[in-house]
């Protein structure tokens, strides 16, 4: 699964570890190290497990004991008393709350670091690269055409008016690539061959071949922008 950062969460990393998902998308928690790190203090990779002892330890090599526990979120505080925190040497590095640092570990914590893990790898920043190549200008252009809002109720109808929208970005293509023969030749050679009239009169087709016909398709076709603008705005289905 490839998604931006706003999906890196806890839950969504842990969810596609139970269903055998690898998930590259950026860890959300980055934005918070980023904002310590503009602040001066430590990250929590500055504070290692202790897996025997079930302990942290601080920069300044106090132990941060389990705290509580929060059962809704999974995880455990760990933290050392007030008055070490308070007396420490580090302390205006490592906190500013009144009552010291506190860590939280997830109770599924060696998964999460697992699945954190394979989302900074090579592979996976290869893919976060690709979508942002391939998608999100997509999507952005696409809003222009009413992509980020339904026009009709229905999963079939609203799939019809997804693929006019894809149809209208693709033209685009087809007309800047109409200057390069040799790609205009490979998308001529893949179009799928509908006669004229089904091509100006889409409707006249069964809606479930359109639906496959416009699922079909390559990566450039098919109507005229201004025919499917208008069609858009004419029709009510």
């Amino acid at each position: 699964m490839v998604a931006d950062s706003k999906y890196g969460t806890i839950e969504n990393f842990l969810a596609c570890s139970d269903l055998g998902i690898q998930a590259h998308m950026p860890d959300l928690r980055e934005t918070s190290v980023k904002r310590e790190a503009r602040r001066g203090l430590f990250p929590e990779e500055r504070f290692s497990y202790q897996p025997e002892r079930d302990r942290y330890l601080c920069p300044a090599g106090n132990e941060l004991k389990p705290k509580s526990l929060h059962l809704p979120r999974q995880s455990q505080d760990y933290a050392v008393p007030k008055k070490v925190c308070l007396a420490c040497s580090l302390r205006e590095q490592c906190t500013q709350n009144r009552s010291g640092r506190t860590i939280k570990r997830h109770l599924r914590q060696e998964e999460l670091d697992q699945m954190q893990q394979a989302s900074r790898s090579a592979p996976a920043q290869r893919d976060l690269h690709t979508r942002k190549h391939l998608m999100e200008r997509s999507f952005a252009r696409s809003k222009r055409y009413g992509y980020d809002r339904a026009r009709w109720r229905g999963l079939w109808r609203m799939q019809i008016q997804d693929y006019l929208i894809c149809a209208i970005q693709n033209i685009q293509v087809l007309i800047k690539q109409a200057g390069q023969p040799r790609k205009w030749a490979a998308a001529k050679a893949s179009a799928p061959k509908l006669s004229l009239i089904q091509l100006r009169s889409p409707l006249r087709l069964p809606i479930q071949d359109l639906i496959s016909w416009l699922s079909s398709l390559p990566s450039v076709i098919l109507f005229k922008e201004v025919a499917v603008s208008s069609f858009l705005r004419t029709n009510r289905i």
